[in-house]
């Protein structure tokens, strides 16, 4: 074999073992190994300052437009319903808060979302909110302390999802330094205002909830009334409720009773 035949021969060689190496990087599991590698969308429910303190306004006459975003990505069919799993309280009235938002999802008749908490005070904080944002395999609500890494953020939801744009993984934390209350709300939270000062649970967690589903943050100010509006406020229940974009989004990405 000539000199120049062997040199091309070589190249080659080269050339597989180093497209083998990056074959095998991009396929390398994420963090412990559990799982396989994933994308990571994280979302950050913002303090409206402006609003802080003070009670929920009165929602004016609802529009005609359905305000919603979806990005695309969402459930397989076979992992519903979504199991999670609920950390870090002791207040039953918190409790029954976070279970009343998902339900606030599962209860529109036009769509096939549903949800099961199935671990209560399993874990105080998402795992992902301890272990650099990594996955570990389980959908996780909890509390964490948000302020240094996420200024102004009442609570953080981050999801992981595959190649195929189905959800593996979703956590939220709600933030620990920021005063909460599981408000009583009798008849249509539209019309109802919270405690002063204080977060309400299900208000918030209703919002986050709606991520969990992928629906995105609205920022629109004619979209100041969805419950999927990015910005939340002390005295606030409203987001309690769907209004028309939060289930327009939701039967478009889950359809059929």
């Amino acid at each position: 074999m000539s000199a120049a035949i062997r040199l091309v021969v070589a190249l080659c060689m080269a050339l597989v073992l180093t497209l083998g190496l990056v074959a095998s990087a991009l396929a390398a599991p994420e963090g412990d190994g559990s799982q396989p590698l994933l994308n990571k969308v994280v979302f950050v429910h913002q303090a409206d300052e402006a609003a802080a303190g003070g009670a929920s306004p009165a929602r004016p006459a609802k529009p005609a437009k359905e305000w919603y975003k979806y990005s695309g990505i969402h459930w397989d069919d076979d992992a519903i319903p979504v199991c999670y799993k609920i950390g870090g309280t002791d207040n039953l009235d918190f409790l029954n808060g976070i279970l009343a938002s998902f339900q606030t999802w599962e209860d529109d008749d036009l769509s096939y979302i549903a949800f099961e908490c199935d671990n209560v005070s399993w874990r105080a904080v998402p795992s992902s909110f301890e272990t650099n944002g990594y996955a570990n395999g389980y959908n996780e609500v909890g509390w964490a302390s948000l302020t240094s890494s996420y200024p102004n953020a009442i609570a953080v939801t981050m999801i992981w999802y595959g190649r195929d744009k189905h959800i593996v993984e979703v956590d939220t934390a709600l933030n620990s330094d920021l005063p909460w209350t599981q408000n009583q709300v009798d008849g249509d939270p539209d019309e109802a205002t919270g405690a002063p000062g204080y977060f309400d649970v299900q208000d918030i967690m209703t919002h986050e909830a709606g991520h969990w589903l992928m629906l995105l943050d609205l920022y629109q100010k004619a979209a100041s009334e969805q419950t999927m509006y990015g910005y939340g406020s002390t005295g606030e229940v409203k987001a309690r409720s769907l209004e028309s974009g939060d289930i327009a989004g939701l039967r478009k990405i889950y359809p059929g009773a």
